[in-house]
């Protein structure tokens, strides 16, 4: 099951969380069903509340945080450094210009390459073989935020 793209249709205040969560509870207790849930706002876990950590097969739940792991969670840090182009792969729908654009900071930054997308870095030579060819910057022609 994979539910952004159905929930994210949803309006604000139209029960996505509470449906998610009842969802996660019931299927806790199941040995057929494994879940990973990114929960970047703690709604799930229960950190601060009842939550995922309240269930009575509790012992069924890892979770990771990247934010000081309160008692029986663990950290979770990613290091960008390991992250190829290709891991995005199936990730998203990314336009041709998206994936150049990928491509090419990892072709002039190496392992810096997301580092070089977030701090805004420029792809100096790349970019000008772009606006020669298409008369638009690699930027322009490729924002990686954009969906398409």
């Amino acid at each position: 099951m994979f539910f952004p793209s159905h929930l994210d249709t949803c309006n604000n205040r139209q029960g996505k969380s509470n449906l998610t969560s009842c969802i996660l509870w019931s299927c806790i207790d199941k040995d057929y069903c494994g879940i990973l849930v990114l929960d970047p706002h703690d709604e799930y876990y229960g950190r601060s509340g009842l939550g995922l950590k309240d269930h009575p097969r509790k012992e069924n739940v890892i979770y990771y945080t990247p934010n000081s792991p309160p008692p029986g969670a663990n950290s979770l840090r990613v290091n960008i450094e390991l992250i190829k182009p290709h891991h995005f792969d199936g990730v998203s729908n990314w336009s041709s210009p998206q994936k150049q654009a990928m491509s090419m900071y990892f072709k002039k930054y190496g392992s810096k390459w997301i580092e070089s997308i977030i701090m805004d870095k420029s792809l100096d030579e790349t970019e000008k073989i772009l606006s020669g060819r298409n008369n638009v910057s690699c930027k322009a022609q490729a924002p990686l935020n954009a969906r398409p």
